[in-house]
């Protein structure tokens, strides 16, 4: 308990890793104003102010607090949320293209091309993003894709998966 108290102390000295690891993940930039931690009862609650995806006037949200369950997290040796609460959170829609689907400003979204939903994210740049997902949580079992995935999608990521087998 006392390093997790400890830990949280420190934790405004890891905003800019946090920063280039969530960019990373989700391969768009990401910038936080600041972060700190404090403890509710045996739970340790986690602020996060004024973080931006691919520039504030695409996604912003003013604050985050994440509060662990601290008990229900060592039992289980992973991560339980006892809540997760955003306020003030501003994302820039607009309508584009001829049936004017609604987007959300800087994030890369299947297209209709002739019915059909095309993702325009390479099979191998999934796989990239999929391989450092397995490394930092390894106890996942299922992948799969969603919209506009291809055959190729899902062979890069069983080949993937075989090279974590093999490690």
């Amino acid at each position: 308990m006392l390093i997790g108290r400890t830990v949280l102390g420190v934790l405004p000295d890891y905003e800019q890793d946090l920063e280039a690891m969530l960019s990373e993940q989700i391969q768009m930039p990401v910038e936080i104003t600041n972060i700190s931690g404090h403890w509710v009862g045996f739970d340790p609650v986690i602020e996060v102010n004024g973080l931006s995806v691919n520039g504030v006037e695409n996604v912003y949200i003013g604050r985050a607090r994440i509060r662990l369950a601290f008990l229900a997290s060592i039992y289980a040796l992973a991560p339980r949320f006892k809540s997760i609460v955003v306020e003030h959170s501003e994302f820039t829609l607009f309508q584009e293209g001829e049936d004017n689907t609604w987007k959300v400003s800087g994030f890369e979204m299947p297209e209709n091309e002739g019915g059909q939903a095309v993702y325009k994210m390479t099979p191998k740049n999934m796989a990239d993003a999929l391989s450092s997902f397995l490394d930092e949580y390894p106890q996942i079992k299922i992948i799969g894709g969603c919209c506009g995935t291809s055959p190729a999608h899902i062979a890069e990521l069983r080949k993937v998966i075989d090279e974590k087998k093999k490690e």
